[in-house]
């Protein structure tokens, strides 16, 4: 850990994930990203989905702020433990929070059906026919979707200018049909926030819906 502050798991069906970024070999690229471009006491952090917390719990170490957002219920559960894990034996932890919920675009915002990849809490559970693609044996469950505008806004309550905000965005293909749904909400903005964009080969079916 190079911030050089101990982040403390919970669920040991996790283990190996969390014995990968022990040893630096998960990921790489993204912690380099988020040293880059999160400046210590100034940024304010969303990390959507945030999955078990690996990324959430690294910048939450260092940024002004970190919020997270996750859908897969499984995911949820394991993160909001390891938040409130570091919540009172971390300087950092009181920084940190972490909500249940997906990010949609508006015309899908409401109650959604979220289907599970190998098994939920896996990281791959997703939104729409690449979910769908994954046969009806899949595991399915019910999640309310928010625009990231109205999670900015009304629920997070994050101020203008966002010069200074730095946005996670790792949606398993669904990508392809949000980030175009941000351009009515920041075309305006004189200051816009960074962007750290996961994007995935099942994209081809999410713009073919």
């Amino acid at each position: 850990n190079p911030i050089g502050v101990d982040i403390q798991p919970i669920f040991v069906s996790h283990d190996r994930w969390w014995n990968q970024i022990e040893h630096s070999s998960w990921e790489r690229g993204t912690f380099r990203i988020f040293n880059k471009y999160i400046t210590p006491g100034n940024t304010t952090v969303v990390d959507f989905g945030t999955w078990i917390g690996p990324t959430l719990l690294y910048h939450g170490q260092f940024s002004k702020r970190s919020y997270g957002i996750e859908a897969d219920p499984v995911a949820f559960a394991t993160v909001r433990h390891n938040v409130r894990l570091n919540e009172n034996a971390t300087s950092w932890g009181g920084r940190t929070s972490v909500d249940s919920g997906c990010v949609s675009r508006p015309e899908d915002v409401g109650i959604l059906t979220m289907r599970a990849g190998k098994a939920p809490g896996a990281s791959m559970s997703g939104l729409g026919k690449v979910a769908q693609d994954r046969g009806a044996r899949s595991m399915t469950w019910k999640v309310r979707c928010y625009t990231l505008q109205d999670i900015f806004e009304n629920y997070w309550r994050i101020p203008k200018p966002y010069e200074d905000v730095f946005v996670k965005i790792d949606v398993e293909s669904y990508e392809c049909k949000l980030i175009p749904s941000f351009y009515d909400w920041l075309k305006e903005e004189r200051f816009l926030p960074k962007m750290f964009i996961s994007f995935h080969p099942q994209i081809e079916a999410c713009i073919e819906e």
